[in-house]
């Protein structure tokens, strides 16, 4: 009983929900955030080797960044959330960006 009251909160969350996100899709900065966090949009799996970073926000990339660099010669897998952080990522040479 419990579980089948979870499935209608979140559908029903999901669907209060879509007004929101379809409206937020036509402003500049989500974009292209919007359908990749919720779309699967282009997201590409990593390669299986490597050493896999994930940072949710534009602080967290820049706390790892120099973790990243000293790495060099590695591959780095980094994974975010934000699409800040994103950009912030894409400055590293030696990283894989998702």
């Amino acid at each position: 009983m419990t579980s089948f009251l979870y499935t209608i909160l979140a559908t029903l969350l999901y669907v209060l929900a879509l007004p929101v996100l379809v409206y937020l899709r036509f402003k500049p900065k989500y974009q292209d955030s919007i359908p990749s966090r919720f779309f699967l949009r282009r997201n590409l799996p990593f390669p299986k080797s490597g050493i896999w970073f994930h940072a949710c926000s534009l602080g967290e990339v820049r706390s790892i960044l120099p973790l990243i660099e000293s790495l060099r010669g590695e591959v780095v897998n980094v994974s975010v959330i934000t699409q800040t952080g994103f950009k912030e990522a894409s400055r590293v040479e030696n990283a894989q960006i998702r």
